[in-house]
């Protein structure tokens, strides 16, 4: 579903969470394989919907705009390329910090686990896999891959 959204308009965004227990919850929410639009509802303001922004800016460091560049299917992954067109920063003065990260089992931030509120620890064996920078960095351009596979 989420694909074929992203398809269509032509444009995704990506919202780095900070490292906060309901930032946390909300990547609960979309770290599910097979992931349907239910997850929207509870965390986007009725007024972002048309952009697929989350509706609590305090949760989230900031946001990159992008336009697809390209999508590429392998086996039971989507992985999108984009071209970053703007950078919302939305907490304080360009706040530092990597953000929310998932390993082991476990969100985290650098040195410390976080975790989900309300129990929403991803439990299940799914997990999501997110790639970005590194090598593959040029200047206007951020190379994210997005893929959802269940453990076995």
């Amino acid at each position: 579903m989420a694909a074929s959204a992203m398809s269509a308009s032509g444009a995704f965004t990506v919202h780095v969470l900070r490292s906060t227990t309901w930032a946390a919850h909300i990547a609960s929410l979309f770290s599910k394989a097979k992931l349907s639009a239910s997850p929207w509802e509870s965390v986007r303001d009725s007024q972002l919907r048309e952009q697929g922004l989350l509706g609590r800016d305090e949760d989230v460091l900031y946001r990159l705009r992008c336009e697809t560049y390209r999508s590429v299917q392998i086996e039971d992954h989507q992985f999108w390329v984009g071209r970053v067109v703007a950078v919302d920063f939305l907490v304080g003065e360009r706040e530092t910090g990597l953000g929310l990260m998932y390993a082991e089992g476990m969100f985290r931030d650098v040195g410390r686990e976080v975790g989900a509120a309300r129990g929403a620890d991803v439990d299940d064996g799914s997990w999501v896999d997110c790639y970005g920078g590194g090598g593959s960095w040029t200047p206007g351009r951020f190379r994210l891959g997005l893929g959802f596979r269940r453990g076995g």
